[in-house]
């Protein structure tokens, strides 16, 4: 789990005048009084105009916009136009390409760069929890036929840790294997995204997800295989 995060490209942040003309603009946003959903507020237009504008001046293509504004998705902290599936964290205070979460047990974001391997540590540990839960188990049974009842007790406290932890595990795996089985995430099961196109979908059946995600071929293996031509 030593690999980088995936940060965004150069090319989606954008330069000092365009940051200026948001932030005027987030102001005004504060200060105008709210109107109803059928007005369109001067400062969203603006808004949407100004972003729509770099994007083009870029060669950037979006298919996922706010879904209150139309507008496409910018970060004000990070100052950059989020790409589709990018979003901000708060724990490591930047934005995150494929943002899947934040993962408190290793203290760093599941994203693009990093899912595989993060798949490769929930399948590894669930096979050591099923050799730990088995070796135990003949364990137990050994010292309760030889009468080692104390060391039998042993046993059974850990054992039933065990599986606990085990439980746990195989859980998580089941509920990442189907977010891949769809091409989804972890942010966008709590959220769909908005896709400006009618029909849009991540989802690209589940082989093809699986291929996207791991690659072609040594998908067991905790060597990098995404396609070369992922962005």
């Amino acid at each position: 789990m030593r690999t980088p995060i995936a940060r965004v490209p150069k090319e989606y942040y954008v330069d000092e005048e365009t940051g200026r003309k948001l932030d005027e603009l987030k102001l005004n946003k504060e200060q105008t009084p709210k109107t109803s959903k059928v007005e369109i507020p001067e400062w969203l237009e603006k808004k949407r105009a100004i972003l729509e504008a770099f994007a083009a001046s870029r060669g950037l293509n979006f298919a996922e916009i706010e879904e209150d504004t139309n507008c496409l998705r910018y970060c004000y902290v990070c100052r950059l136009i989020k790409p589709d599936r990018c979003h901000h964290c708060r724990a490591c205070g930047f934005c995150v390409l494929r943002y899947d979460h934040h993962c408190p047990y290793i203290y760093k974001c599941i994203s693009y760069s990093n899912y595989k391997f993060f798949l490769l540590l929930l399948f590894y540990g669930a096979a050591l929890a099923i050799w730990t839960i088995s070796t135990e188990i003949q364990g137990l049974v050994y010292h309760f036929m030889h009468g080692a009842l104390y060391l039998g007790i042993q046993l059974v406290v850990g054992l039933i840790f065990q599986l606990l932890g085990g439980i746990f595990v195989i859980d998580v795996i089941r509920f990442h294997v189907s977010l891949t089985n769809t091409n989804d995430t972890t942010c966008e099961n709590d959220k769909v995204p908005y896709l400006r196109f009618e029909g849009a979908s991540y989802d690209m059946g589940i082989a093809q997800n699986w291929k996207y995600l791991l690659g072609r071929r040594l998908w067991i293996l905790p060597v990098s295989t995404r396609y070369k031509d992922d962005n």
